[in-house]
């Protein structure tokens, strides 16, 4: 049986708003202001007074995060509760020369919202050879659950206890704070389930420790995985990635690429006492994915993405989903 707009009148306002949450979810169904709010005053002051129309908020291009800015300003915290926040900043909507002011702009949206409320955050920024990484200092989250930068480098620490799923992807050059990054991850996020990097970086020293305590992470969460006394035990403090970390994807768009993959899997086969053979037998059931390369100029230039529709679109579809 439909319910009318009456039925719904006659609802208390928690129970409106935990509705109107799941249209504000639905991306199909458009702006939830211009739909649901439009129904009737109640409605409107709902989604108005709540904050349910920045619940879910893309930004695209520095002018819309300005406008977007301006917006919170003039609303108190009760209506800055953003759930969800993606930023695109590229080069279709900005020139390249305005990647300090998105980086402004975005880090004052971050720190204007309601940071209790924030549990997804996404941001595209474009990457230049001839310029470092962007480097993204974000305030304490202590709801912030998921958090993917593409062209951006998370670099403040303690500000995300609760993170859960990180992703580094276009990394051109890495922050000093990367040089050990297992111990980064393990003081800025300490209960992470998935990590996925993307990076092309011709530092020796840096891919030599990365590489080094992927080994041994993938040696002693392996032994976890088997149950058996297949490979030799190793000191858990050989790395220092956090305990909870479940999987780990990474892509070595750095020429020769084989050579990073290939010392990888020679320094695991030496810290496991086991040949190669032995250890393609778990192949399936290892946590780390060592993605195929990609051309890394389709970095600068947004690239073909990973399925060809270019990496801003890729990445907002993956936000939408």
């Amino acid at each position: 049986m439909a319910t009318s707009t009456l039925d719904l009148l006659s609802l208390p306002d928690e129970l409106l708003i935990l509705v109107f949450s799941n249209v504000a979810l639905d991306f199909n169904s458009g702006s939830i202001t211009a739909g649901v709010g439009r129904v009737c005053k109640l409605f409107h002051h709902l989604v108005d007074s709540s904050g349910l129309d920045v619940m879910y908020t893309s930004l695209r291009g520095t002018r819309t995060m300005e406008t977007f800015l301006g917006c919170l300003e003039h609303r108190v915290m009760t209506r800055r509760r953003v759930h969800s926040l993606l930023v695109v900043a590229d080069r279709s909507q900005d020139d390249e020369n305005t990647t300090s002011e998105a980086l402004r702009l975005l880090q004052s949206i971050i720190s204007s919202i309601d940071s209790s409320c924030l549990h997804t955050l996404f941001a595209h920024f474009p990457v230049g050879s001839s310029r470092p990484t962007t480097c993204l200092q974000l305030p304490v989250l202590p709801a912030l659950t998921d958090l993917h930068l593409s062209g951006l480098a998370l670099t403040s620490r303690h500000s995300t206890p609760n993170l859960k799923r990180l992703q580094l992807l276009r990394i051109l050059d890495v922050p000093s704070e990367y040089q050990d990054i297992s111990s980064f991850l393990y003081t800025t996020a300490p209960t992470l389930t998935h990590f996925k990097m993307s990076l092309c970086t011709s530092s020796t020293p840096f891919l030599l420790k990365f590489t080094s305590d992927l080994g041994y992470y993938l040696c002693v969460t392996l032994i976890r995985v088997v149950e058996r006394e297949t490979f030799h035990r190793v000191n858990e403090d050989q790395h220092r990635f956090p305990a909870s970390l479940e999987s780990v994807a990474v892509r070595f768009d750095v020429p020769p690429a084989d050579e990073a993959l290939g010392y990888l899997f020679t320094h695991f086969a030496h810290t496991s006492g086991q040949s190669l053979e032995v250890i393609k037998r778990y192949q399936e059931e290892a946590p780390l994915a060592v993605l195929p390369s990609a051309d890394v100029r389709s970095y600068e230039s947004d690239g073909a993405g990973e399925d060809g529709r270019g990496y801003a679109e890729e990445f907002a579809e993956d936000w939408r989903t």
